[in-house]
């Protein structure tokens, strides 16, 4: 828009109308002292002066916008380019109408081949559901016939099961006073077995009164036999005495195998004195004095320089006879 405007300018400032010739008659002017006056020489230098302006405003004019003017020498091309580029546009405009139109015969082609075959599957739609209403029709009737047949067979049957209802009725009767009777049999049991309760539970209540005694012996019993534990710990080759009554010494101590050598004694009875060959830890040696009180010496742990262990005093335990 601005190429053009600067384009069309110079054409709305120029005349419509050819200009006038110049008026030379001051050239052949028989007066030259009027022709070549004051007024006449300021006029030319003002022409000069204008004239001079002129062309340097013009000069400047040229050299600012040469780019515009170069693009002035351009625009006869720009324009031939865009004309070609219209041309293509309507050919392309003209053929897209013509696929356009064929597109469209294309659709109305499918859509009459397609209402064709609409109406080719509606008929057999029609056929298909023509047949299926037939066939559903004779299995109905045929069913029905079959359902009559068996409605037959049941009034046939109800008389003898009607008669088989008597039978039952009849049984069930007699089922009533069987139970009756076993009714009676058990009120009978049940009165047996509440005085067969009543004398258990007086029976149970002399094994309570029992049980009460024993319980009392039990624990006298257990009192008399009290045990009493007593830990001790030992040193290799030096006699010891546990209890009063009791001496050990060892002799020798194994404490990768956690046994040990020596001899127990008890000095209440010098007959009962025992050897100890590699015996283990936790397991008891029993000794009886001569009152009868049993003593079990334990050795629990064999360590380098202490062995320890313990000793259970029981206080009536009687000694196995031979």
């Amino acid at each position: 828009m601005y190429l053009d405007r600067k384009e069309s300018a110079p054409e709305a400032e120029a005349p419509r109308n050819p200009p006038a010739p110049p008026d030379t008659s001051w050239l052949h002017d028989d007066e030259p002292s009027k022709a070549h006056g004051p007024a006449f020489w300021a006029g030319m230098v003002l022409l000069v002066a204008v004239l001079a302006g002129l062309g340097f405003a013009g000069y400047s004019f040229v050299r600012e916008h040469k780019s515009l003017l170069n693009q002035f020498a351009a625009l006869p091309q720009l324009i031939s380019t865009l004309g070609d580029r219209m041309t293509k546009t309507e050919e392309n405009l003209r053929q897209w109408a013509g696929e356009q139109q064929g597109l469209r015969d294309h659709v109305s082609a499918l859509q009459n081949s397609w209402e064709a075959k609409l109406r080719t599957v509606r008929r057999q739609t029609q056929q298909t559901a023509e047949e299926l209403f037939n066939r559903a029709r004779a299995e109905a009737e045929g069913r029905a016939s079959k359902i009559d047949a068996r409605l037959a067979h049941l009034e046939s049957t109800q008389e003898s099961e009607q008669a088989k209802l008597a039978r039952l009725e009849s049984e069930v009767a007699q089922m009533l006073q069987t139970m009756a009777a076993h009714e009676s049999q058990i009120a009978a049991a049940e009165q047996n077995s509440r005085s067969e309760r009543e004398d258990a539970r007086q029976r149970l209540g002399g094994l309570d009164r029992q049980i009460a005694g024993n319980k009392t012996d039990t624990d006298r019993l257990a009192r008399s036999v009290e045990i009493q534990r007593v830990d001790f710990q030992l040193a290799k080759n030096r006699s010891q005495q546990l209890t009063p009554g009791i001496t050990v010494r060892l002799t020798r101590i194994d404490v990768t195998h956690q046994r040990v050598k020596g001899w127990i004694e008890a000095s209440l009875d010098p007959k009962t004195a025992i050897p100890l060959r590699d015996q283990p830890v936790n397991q008891p040696v029993v000794l009886y004095t001569v009152d009868g009180k049993r003593r079990d010496v334990v050795f629990t742990r064999v360590g380098k320089n202490i062995t320890s262990g313990y000793v259970l005093l029981s206080s009536g335990a009687e000694p196995p006879k031979a």
